[in-house]
């Protein structure tokens, strides 16, 4: 994809076809007959505002009208789904009507933000602005004319500002408009009738306690959906009645039910109507769908993305598929067949959950409870019975108690389970009756006795340590007892505190990876929440921690393995999950919580799971059967863009292709690969060791041409070093910094409690010295520098030195004159600052560019001692200065050759530049402008080329030279061919 932003809208065309809303670009998705899934753009002008609204209607045999608006702009196209192509778009032009008495003016104009629109025949167009004004477009009756006369116009008598509005009716004269507004109010009123019932409000109502998002109505069922940021989706019965003396409606609003299950805003809800039964779907910021019924009754709550808004849905009658879009442009789909064909009991089989307890004497309760592999289970009770139990609880044969042994322990294998207490272990054989039957009993020892080996020969004694030698070459130590074993402890194999203080719960080796580069990765999960991933280099006999990934599961307690499926199982507070690898939960119930005996059963003849734990001493049991979600056969692209703005973006070469390193306010470091102009779904690397947003990232080679350190920085005053090999792609975190330790590690003192350090410092900025320094630039007015060092091919960062400038430090570049390092900062002040770092007390020159903060620098080196520094700033304005400098007496010298500064090109602030060949410029703002400038005779400067981006809250530019390509990124990621512009 060239652009990845919100996708703000979607609509089914037909059967496997789909028109998605990226940004300002229209796709459209279709299913090709070999299976695989393309897409095909429409031809639209460079739209400054997203798509918010796509109107669709049959016009031909498989041709359909397609009207979209973005902003005040609308457009119209016609799609022809059987050659799956889009003719010529064409502006929807919509007139105005002045009054020229007694002053010329514009009552409730139309060119406004549009609210939304709906084609009520193939020839008739309904609009509806944002301050309640509808109008009436038509067309000529045929699939060739695509021009629009307006025919009549009605405002609503309530000039409140809408945030949505909902069209019903197929005439213009039956039209009922429902809208929202910002204080919660519902509005229902006419457009057309007596000239006295134009516009008029028809049922007025406080709806919500804040904004209403979104309205679904359905007049025929007498059922009306609303949903606002207070988290809540409110069902209402509406009845519309018709007045045939004087032709007024009147309109019955009743509310019926007001229910929560949104965790945050609710931004669209939708009513789902099929000959079985009616649903109701939202979705909302949350990134959750819920599934309601036309009663209120949640059937459904589902988590459907890691973090980003839904905004939009669509459903599909022929797949029973709900089709969802993302802000960070991520297209979802999940089949409700089982929800709109099933019985009407829904909670039968998804969270059954049944108290299998059994009967048991007073006073006593099952203490221990595990799975045999044939789905029976074996338990101990507080009493030290043990009994075998069926799925149902009953109790199918009780053991024979032993003499002077309690069960603390109880693990099953093939056809026998073990138990476990004190010194002892009893093993059982089961038979195929279900009944168990003791086959052995063990006792161990590890203190002063005999050890028990696997031919029941106790020969050899366990003596004390004898001797204990270290070698140094292979770093182990060999230790020897009196009986003549000898024990080789590899000291080096350890790592502390993988998943921090809670433990291991699972390892389980990669085997795509086994003895890949003298070694093997495996992975980990733990109490911590997270998955990690190792390395054992079997040549160096270390054990290395590659990544992590974090999990929705904040207490990872087993793994399971399905085929190519991977399952995690825990607990989030009081709540069972089972996820699969891409977070995607599959069961979630209440059994308050991980601390109590638990275990899992699943039968592949059945495909159903079974989970069993013991709570308030009863035994309970959830049943649920693992369904594969089977609906639309469409593949839709996930590139996990941020979730929120993206603060920072650094481009390395790989091969033919690039890797984007980017950083912003999720908290994850992506590496994304861009190939041919395209951002591809795979590879794709992330990495979830920043607390806090990042700031600025720096890139530089390492060990050669096949590999990269990267150093991301930001909140906290956190640096995390990370290398990236070339070739395999592998990622390493190689160290992980933070100024004055941790939190956890700040509280452990107990005395000297003093510090200046604010725990809400950032790193801002970074720049690369000579001999592998790199200066930070910090929220808290201090310039660091750092010292990168290797020692025993391990990275270390120390701070070298600190200087108080006593302003934020925004951005900072490096520059080398004769071989000696200068570094140049920009604060708040709107200053360059100029630094030697041979003695860097304080800037030896300092020259104003701005009046104000700094946010964007460029620098190109013309000769040996000549530069040109370019900047943007918070000011709105552009400045190009030519500087000389120059050694004198042994200290460097800057003189001012030429400058220029452009006030106001851009209409915000300027966030992004970059130098061109040939004296050009290229400039972004938050203003979505991009301006391509000429500098050449520093008296002006001179606009080229200008055009807009829908990329909200630019941050910056990147410039690929060789492919003569623009990457813009905030709110999203652009790339724009220079030529285009």
């Amino acid at each position: 994809m060239r652009v990845l932003t919100d996708a703000v809208c979607i609509r089914v065309l037909c059967s496997e076809t789909l028109l998605i809303a990226i940004g300002n670009q229209l796709a459209l998705v279709y299913l090709a007959p070999n299976g695989r899934t393309h897409r095909t753009f429409a031809h639209l002008p460079r739209l400054v505002d997203k798509i918010h609204g796509i109107e669709t209607c049959l016009i031909e045999v498989e041709k359909y009208l397609v009207i979209i608006h973005a902003g005040r702009e609308a457009y119209c196209t016609v799609v022809d789904c059987q050659a799956h192509t889009f003719s010529s778009s064409v502006l929807v032009v919509i007139p105005e009507e002045p009054y020229k008495q007694p002053i010329s003016y514009v009552r409730r104009r139309l060119h406004d933000w549009i609210s939304s629109i709906s084609l009520l025949s193939p020839t008739q167009l309904c609009i509806v602005t944002s301050h309640g004004v509808a109008a009436l477009l038509k067309r000529a009756d045929n699939s060739h004319s695509l021009h629009w006369d307006l025919v009549d116009k009605s405002p609503c008598e309530d000039g409140s500002t809408l945030y949505c509005s909902t069209i019903t009716g197929r005439q213009w004269d039956n039209v009922i408009i429902l809208s929202g507004t910002a204080l919660g109010l519902l509005l229902v009123w006419s457009v057309a009738g007596p000239e006295d019932c134009r516009g008029r409000v028809l049922k007025s109502v406080s709806a919500h306690n804040g904004v209403i998002f979104s309205i679904a109505c359905d007049f025929a069922s007498g059922l009306l959906t609303t949903t606002s940021d207070d988290r809540s989706i409110k069902f209402w019965n509406v009845q519309l009645s018709l007045n045939r003396e004087d032709c007024s409606r009147s309109v019955e609003l009743r509310e019926e039910r007001y229910c929560f299950a949104h965790t945050a805003r609710v931004f669209q809800c939708r009513i789902i109507n099929e000959a079985r039964r009616s649903l109701v779907a939202s979705i909302g910021e949350d990134s959750h769908l819920c599934l309601w019924t036309v009663d209120g009754n949640l059937v459904l709550k589902k988590r459907i993305d890691e973090g980003p808004t839904l905004w939009n849905m669509d459903y599909d009658p022929h797949t029973a598929t709900i089709f969802i879009t993302a802000s960070n442009g991520n297209l979802h789909k999940y089949c409700i067949r089982y929800f709109i064909d099933g019985n009407d009991n829904f909670n039968s089989d998804l969270s059954n959950m049944r108290d299998i307890s059994p009967v048991l004497s007073e006073g006593e309760h099952l203490a221990k409870i595990k799975f045999l592999t044939n789905g029976f289970m074996v338990a101990a009770t507080n009493h030290n019975q043990v009994m075998l139990l069926e799925n149902s609880g009953t109790i199918v044969h009780s053991l024979e108690k032993q003499d002077n042994f309690k069960c603390s322990l109880i693990e099953a294998g093939e056809t026998t389970f073990y138990l476990a207490g004190g010194c002892s272990i009893l093993v059982y054989n089961v038979t195929a009756k279900n009944c168990a039957n003791l086959a052995r009993s063990k006792t161990v020892s590890f203190l002063q006795k005999p050890f028990t080996c696997v031919n029941d020969s106790t020969d050899i004694k366990e003596g004390t340590i004898r001797s204990l030698n270290f070698c140094t070459r292979s770093k182990n130590v060999a230790i020897c007892d009196a009986s003549g074993r000898c024990i080789i402890l590899d000291e080096p194999l350890e790592l502390s505190n993988v998943h921090g203080k809670l433990g291991i719960t699972s390892i389980t080796v990669d085997e795509n990876h086994t003895q890949l580069l003298g070694g093997y990765n495996f992975r980990t999960t733990g109490h911590d929440g997270r998955i990690c991933e190792l390395f054992v280099n079997i040549i160096s006999k270390t054990l290395e921690l590659l990544t992590f990934t974090k999990s929705t599961i904040g207490w990872i307690d087993r793994k399971m393995v399905r085929g190519p499926q991977t399952f995690y199982l825990g607990f989030n507070d009081s709540h069972f999950l089972m996820v699969d690898h891409t977070n995607e939960i599959y069961i979630q119930c209440d059994c308050g919580g991980g601390h109590r005996c638990w275990d899992f059963y699943y039968d592949e003849s059945s495909e159903s799971f079974a989970y069993i734990f013991i709570q308030h001493k009863r035994l309970k049991r959830v049943q649920f059967t693992l369904r594969n979600n089977v609906g639309s056969e469409l593949t839709l692209p996930r590139f996990n863009w941020h979730t929120r703005a993206c603060n920072i973006l650094q481009v390395a070469r790989r091969g033919d292709s690039y890797l984007l390193f980017s950083g912003g306010e999720d908290n994850i470091l992506r590496i994304n690969v861009l190939n041919k102009g395209q951002i591809v779904e795979e590879p794709r690397k992330h990495l979830f060791n920043h607390i806090s947003s990042i700031k600025t990232i720096v890139i530089k080679q390492w060990k050669g041409k096949d590999s990269l350190l990267v150093i991301s920085a930001g909140g906290r005053a956190q640096i995390c070093v990370t290398s990236v090999d070339l070739k395999s792609f592998r990622i390493k975190q190689e160290y992980d910094y933070m100024l004055l330790a941790t939190d956890s590690e700040r509280t452990r003192w107990k005395t000297n409690r003093q510090s200046t350090f604010d725990p809400e410092t950032k790193f801002m900025c970074a720049a690369f010295l000579s001999n592998d320094r790199i200066v930070f630039g910090c929220s808290d007015g201090f310039i660091r520098i750092y010292q990168l060092s290797f020692p025993d091919d391990q990275v270390t960062l120390s701070v070298q030195t600190e200087i108080f400038y006593g302003r934020c430090i925004l951005k900072m570049i490096n520059v080398d004159v004769h071989g000696r390092s200068i570094f140049v900062s920009m604060a708040t002040d709107g200053l360059l600052c100029f630094w030697d770092t041979s003695c860097a007390n304080e800037p030896f020159y300092r020259h104003r560019h701005h009046s104000s903060g700094v946010n964007a620098v460029d620098v190109k080196q013309l000769d040996m001692e000549k530069f040109v520094f370019a900047t943007g700033g918070d000011d709105q304005s552009v400045t190009v200065s030519l500087l000389e400098i120059t050694n004198r007496e042994g200290k460097p010298h800057v003189r001012v050759l030429e400058q220029l500064c452009e006030k106001y090109l851009h209409t915000a602030q300027v966030t992004g530049l970059k130098l061109l060949d040939n004296e050009r410029m290229i400039t972004v703002g938050v203003d979505q402008r991009v301006y391509v400038t000429k500098y050449s005779s520093y008296d002006k400067l001179v606009v080229e080329r200008t055009t807009n981006t829908c990329i909200a809250d630019l941050k910056g530019v990147g410039f690929l030279q060789d492919d003569k390509e623009l990457i813009l990124y905030g709110c999203g990621i652009e790339i724009m061919e220079l030529q285009s512009i």
